[in-house]
């Protein structure tokens, strides 16, 4: 009985520090730019958590200017039924990985009045389009417009890894905690039934 116990609690310690990070439900992907016209963004990096349909992270640079997208991200301008009733988070990631139904999405960046970087999806057959944008400052000339198209990978890294910007602090998967105050609750119960004889 007593190895037993030992077992199980080693077991469930052991799976606790040996979950991967990359397992975790949010993952972050980077950004590749093509342009059809005007300076290339730098880069572009979000997380997007599939169990949630939100997005924790998304920046994009371009122009200099460091454009902040998350909340956009989150909360895109809808107009009609761009990518089949999705909405929120949800609508974004699928615009972002071109699985929405209408004509050829594209990024965009212009300077006036002010610097807005984004993404969209406007049909030319029907009114039905996503946008997510977000504006940044000060304006410094030259007054470019640029846009293109793009692709999404997962960052081998994660969010850690080598950028154009800094990342967001990570922060620990619940499960994983879960997991690892288990093997600790079970560790200590061995030690004290040990102390205890």
């Amino acid at each position: 009985m007593k190895c037993r116990l030992k077992c199980i609690s080693m077991v469930l310690l052991i799976a606790a520090l040996s979950v991967p990070a990359a397992i975790a439900s949010p993952i972050t992907y980077d950004i590749s730019f093509v342009s059809t016209g005007g300076p290339l963004p730098t880069g572009a990096e979000f997380t997007y958590d599939s169990n949630t349909a939100s997005f924790s992270y998304f920046e994009a640079w371009w122009r200099g200017y460091t454009f902040n997208l998350t909340s956009a991200a989150n909360s895109p301008v809808i107009v009609g039924n761009p990518c089949g009733g999705l909405t929120g988070g949800a609508a974004t990631f699928a615009l972002l990985s071109n699985t929405c139904t209408l004509d050829q999405p594209d990024w965009f960046g212009h300077i006036s009045p002010s610097p807005e970087f984004g993404f969209n999806l406007i049909s030319d057959a029907v009114p039905d389009r996503i946008t997510i944008s977000a504006y940044s400052g000060p304006v410094i000339p030259p007054y470019d417009v640029a846009g293109g198209t793009w692709t999404i990978a997962v960052d081998p890294e994660g969010p850690d890894g080598p950028d154009p910007e800094p990342d967001p602090s990570p922060s620990p998967e619940p499960a994983s905690l879960v997991m690892c105050g288990s093997g600790i609750l079970g560790l200590a119960g061995i030690l004290r039934r040990k102390a205890n004889r």
